[in-house]
């Protein structure tokens, strides 16, 4: 008889502290819950500009849905110039371009600091393709690859 009762006191025992463990799991994650839902995000751009330590890009976002004539501004250090212009093109996803254009310079391009740019893209918009790259490259004059940059804007049309 004894047997009996300390086998229902341990099953017993044993109960209450699986209900107490899930009671305060349940707890836990009710809280959490709560927590999350009371958490505010901060807002996050869809779309950002292009910044490096070479050029900005103004106008045109990363992301940005564009149409003909599309117009590209910002600024560039100098030493992305030759001549005071440099390459832009607009390419498709399938790596056809669509557009090449010289982004001029706006200012004594001579220099080391920032000088402000445009270009202006027109185009035929592609019927088979929807995405591309607006592409801006420095100028390299001596086709030599250790001089090579370039800044890949993701758009859609």
């Amino acid at each position: 008889m004894k047997r009996r009762h300390y086998l229902t006191l341990i099953i017993l025992l044993f109960g209450l502290s699986i209900w107490g463990l899930l009671s305060t799991l349940n707890d836990s994650l009710s809280q959490h819950k709560t927590t999350a839902q009371n958490t505010t995000q901060p807002e996050v751009p869809a779309q950002a500009p292009v910044i490096t330590q070479d050029i900005v890009v103004d106008g045109v976002l990363d992301g940005d849905t564009i149409t003909s004539p599309v117009t590209i501004k910002g600024k560039a250090k100098g030493t992305w110039f030759f001549e005071g212009s440099f390459p832009v093109s607009l390419v498709a996803a399938d790596g056809t371009t669509i557009a090449t254009v010289a982004a001029k310079a706006e200012d004594n391009w001579m220099t080391e600091n920032f000088v402000p740019f445009t270009a202006t893209l027109n185009f035929i918009t592609p019927t088979d393709v929807h995405s591309g790259y607006i592409v801006l490259k420095k100028d390299n004059p001596t086709d030599d690859p250790q001089f090579d940059k370039s800044v890949v804007i993701k758009v859609q049309w």
